[in-house]
């Protein structure tokens, strides 16, 4: 009997080729894209106080009239944009380069994440919670820390690229794995050339430089517009959050 099982098991990972049959055991199988539990995601998200408080002291210090303005017309994609800005300009940085910090884990906890957690789609999470406070409006952006479930939820967001403004979203996925790293859109340097984004758990970024999806730090940063499949991390999707 345990023979006939473990046949079993072995054929469900085996597929026909010319040659015959090519085995495939489970540690061999490129892994499906990460997602956060069900149990974490698709909830409200959750603006902490402290980081509230932050971005508007900066944008009300740093361009009073264009916020004001924006929240009187309820644009809530620019607040969106602004929010992403002030939080690059807080210059966040991890405290032991483990996605920890008090800053981070507050990111963190906008889409109910937890020390430790990548935290760049948290970072855009946290402008798209700003933005629906402050202009009452919902995002139906999937409420996730995970690229690859926003990507996967939010497909009917997507948006082409080419027409990228101010605070629209761009996710991009490492061709290996599926996983990947996201960013907000604050213009272009040279339109469909390369563009300004500010970002989260990244390293401060140049054209031509490689996209860090770990880093250790809030960075405005400087990002080529390559589609190319064949790159190890290319644009993925752009999502329009309101």
């Amino acid at each position: 009997m345990l023979a006939k099982i473990k046949a079993w098991w072995t054929s469900l990972f085996t597929k026909n080729t010319k040659q015959g049959i090519d085995p495939k055991p489970p540690e061999t199988l490129k892994p499906e894209p990460f997602l956060i539990p069900s149990i974490a995601v698709n909830s409200p998200r959750k603006l902490d106080n402290k980081i509230e408080t932050m971005i508007d002291d900066w944008l009300l210090k740093t361009r009073p009239t264009k916020f004001k303005d924006a929240i009187a017309r309820k644009d809530a994609n620019a607040i969106c944009g602004m929010a992403a800005e002030a939080l690059s300009e807080f210059n966040i940085r991890e405290k032991t380069n483990s996605n920890d910090g008090d800053l981070v884990e507050r990111i963190q906890k906008t889409n109910y994440g937890s020390k430790g957690d990548a935290w760049c789609m948290y970072f855009v999470q946290t402008a798209v919670a700003y933005a629906e406070k402050k202009t009452g409006k919902v995002s139906k952006i999937y409420s996730s820390g995970s690229c690859a479930s926003v990507r996967k939820y939010s497909s009917s967001l997507a948006i082409d690229g080419s027409k990228s403004q101010y605070g629209d979203i761009w996710v991009w996925i490492y061709s290996a794995t599926g996983l990947g790293h996201t960013g907000v859109f604050e213009g272009w340097i040279k339109y469909l050339i390369s563009a300004v984004l500010n970002e989260g758990n990244t390293t401060a970024g140049k054209v031509g430089d490689s996209i860090v999806r770990e880093g250790g730090g809030s960075y405005q940063t400087e990002r080529a517009y390559d589609t190319n499949k064949k790159s190890k991390m290319y644009l993925g999707m752009v999502i329009r959050p309101f």
